[in-house]
């Protein structure tokens, strides 16, 4: 008989964040998250053939996402963190300032930026919001993909923030892999808005890349450094040395050049 979400989340004895606490502006954007991530795992999780997964938000203010497969369940999560942090970042009233004329000295570019912001119906504010959405979720089922692809039933755990742990090359791999999928995800992802909207021009869909990939950079940088309560008290924190053979993920400037890879046929 297949659990309840309440049944598996009290079973694993998860922190879970109780969104009915909140109200106003905080209250609608953890219920746009969370119908997302659900609308994102029901037609993926029937794509690929996977068990049921469920999807929480943590009740931690650090900025993080991350994949479990625990007791043989498939869980993804994100904390209460990072739906206001990135949000955040990408309000509507700082898309008003931009400037088009010059962008990267390519007209063509900057009569796409100038099109898609003279649309009423397209908010670069959602746009970028949808990305980093999109990137996060399709990482994490990656990571799920991955759990599923091993034999033996251990439990596996895997988050987005950067700690200094004993080198693993295979959890490098693992996060290498996942950010290059969830990057690809994210390109089709612009590509149907290219098609939902009606953008015909080389210019308007290499406007949409700039900011998908604006948004992935962002998303990755909040969770390397699993940035809390920024909307209060700014952090800055330490860049790490660069390294290759060290810690379980890889170098955040290497995870920066992985996406750019992912995007620079288009660009």
């Amino acid at each position: 008989m297949t659990k309840s979400k309440n049944e598996i989340i009290e079973e694993l004895g998860l922190d879970t964040l109780n969104i009915n606490e909140y109200e106003g502006k905080n209250f609608e954007v953890y219920k746009y998250f969370e119908g997302e991530f659900e609308k994102l795992i029901s037609t993926n999780a029937e794509l690929y053939g996977m068990k049921p997964v469920t999807f929480y938000i943590d009740n931690s203010t650090i900025c993080n996402a991350f994949a479990i497969k625990r007791n043989g369940y498939n869980i993804i999560g994100i904390t209460k963190g990072y739906p206001i942090l990135i949000g955040n970042k990408f309000k509507e009233d700082f898309f008003d300032g931009l400037i088009f004329s010059a962008f990267l000295n390519n007209e063509s570019v900057s009569d796409g930026f100038a099109s898609l912001y003279k649309n009423e119906n397209f908010s670069f504010s959602k746009f970028m919001l949808d990305c980093s959405i999109h990137f996060t979720f399709h990482h994490e089922f990656r990571h799920l993909l991955q759990f599923n692809a091993i034999k033996d039933k251990t439990d596996n755990h895997l988050t987005e923030n950067c700690f200094e742990r004993p080198f693993d090359l295979k959890k490098h791999i693992l996060e290498y892999d996942a950010d290059k999928s969830s990057a690809n995800k994210v390109v089709l992802y612009a590509a149907s808005i290219l098609r939902k909207f009606g953008f015909r021009t080389d210019g308007e869909f290499l406007a949409l890349i700039y900011c998908a990939l604006g948004s992935l950079f962002i998303t990755r940088v909040l969770f390397n450094y699993g940035l809390v309560g920024q909307w209060q008290e700014p952090l800055k924190p330490n860049p790490m040395k660069f390294y290759t053979k060290e810690n379980w993920h890889p170098h955040p400037a290497i995870r920066a050049l992985n996406l750019l890879d992912s995007f620079n046929v288009f660009i």
